[in-house]
């Protein structure tokens, strides 16, 4: 049986797509305006995040957002539990000073996902949600740096299909960074594809091993600022913690983790 999330799409890309400086895309003023104003309330959560948050956010929670832009998490965290301690981190200067504008009261530090500046386990809950690790080309090292940091668990989103190859060539899948309904034709952001098989790698890789694991994931045509060859993608949710195993976790993806050990009930 064909899956939809494998047919080709053709359309035009622009003659030269590089992306030399990371944070450079998420700079721009129509970015950071995008983001001031988005995801901020309850109501901005993706499914996944509405599914897993409030079984997860507690009082006094010690929670790092990695890939905060403007900090509007810290509002959404504080909805669900107004004694969360927040700390937001990000690569643009520009977004987390506007973090600092926007949410006064919230601890923010501008840092790549790669080197947090952090102890290990200095959080009970890493965040990286909203679409920022498929917009990452080294992905699988910044999986693991929040791994690091967590001593309990991380919560995560990809984008994933059943069969194929890994899109992870920023001149073949990327996002145009046309928020707010403006492009200036170069500026771009990489869009990360993968199969269930390498997430499935990478999340046994980690190190200590997890001990649970539970996902939530649908299928969903991709959006019309990326080009890519998949018209759909699985939107998939993972919360990895690393312990006690077999702690109520759960597995509402309609694709199947290629380990059916313990890992999951």
């Amino acid at each position: 049986m064909t899956n939809a999330s494998n047919v080709p799409v053709t359309q035009r890309r622009p003659t030269s797509v590089t992306v030399n400086n990371a944070a450079q895309p998420w700079t721009r003023p129509n970015v950071v305006s995008f983001y001031s104003g988005h995801r901020r309330t309850l109501g901005d959560l993706y499914p996944s995040e509405a599914y897993f948050l409030p079984r997860l956010i507690r009082p006094g929670l010690q929670v790092l957002d990695v890939g905060c832009a403007a900090g509007g998490f810290s509002g959404v965290l504080r909805e669900l539990q107004p004694d969360v301690q927040y700390t937001g981190v990000d690569i643009s200067k520009a977004m987390i000073a506007e973090a600092r504008r926007s949410h006064p009261d919230g601890r923010f530090a501008v840092s790549p996902a790669e080197q947090l500046p952090f102890r290990d386990g200095a959080f009970e809950l890493v965040l990286c949600t909203g679409g920022t690790l498929p917009m990452i080309l080294n992905w699988r090292t910044v999986l693991q740096e929040c791994w690091r940091v967590t001593r309990q668990r991380m919560l995560f989103d990809v984008r994933v299909v059943g069969e194929g190859q890994d899109q992870e060539d920023v001149s073949r899948s990327y996002i145009k960074m046309a928020f707010a309904g403006e492009w200036d034709g170069s500026s771009v952001a990489p869009y990360v594809v993968i199969t269930m098989s390498s997430l499935h790698r990478a999340v046994m890789s980690l190190k200590p091993e997890p001990r649970e694991i539970s996902g939530y994931g649908y299928h969903h045509s991709v959006s019309d600022m990326a080009v890519t060859s998949f018209r759909e993608v699985c939107m998939t949710t993972l919360c990895v913690g690393k312990g006690p195993a077999g702690s109520g976790c759960s597995w509402e993806v309609p694709l199947p983790w290629p380990d059916e050990g313990d890992h999951k009930t």
